[in-house]
């Protein structure tokens, strides 16, 4: 069904899953800027297969894409936030 009911408790956790979603986006492009091998490729299975539900999610319902877009928009946000100490 597209356009179906709003599950409050699902949209929590599509929100809270894209927030740490494109935090880890952002150590992906990190480890790949540092030619580290290991790092990269685990964040990278990570990503897709955390990509595929959120795909999954918001092709049964659409409004399901509300909080998937803002939760990825804070998480990136919120990735800057934390530099890398030296």
């Amino acid at each position: 069904m597209i356009f179906g009911k709003i599950n409050i408790l699902l949209w929590a956790a599509l929100f809270g899953s894209c927030l740490v979603y494109d935090f880890v986006n952002a150590r992906y492009i990190r480890a790949v800027a540092e030619y580290d091998r290991t790092k990269a490729s685990v964040t990278s299975m990570f990503l897709v297969a955390v990509g595929g539900l959120f795909t999954v999610e918001y092709v049964k319902n659409i409004w399901n894409l509300i909080p998937i877009v803002i939760g990825c928009g804070l998480g990136t946000f919120l990735s800057f936030g934390f530099k890398k100490r030296k």
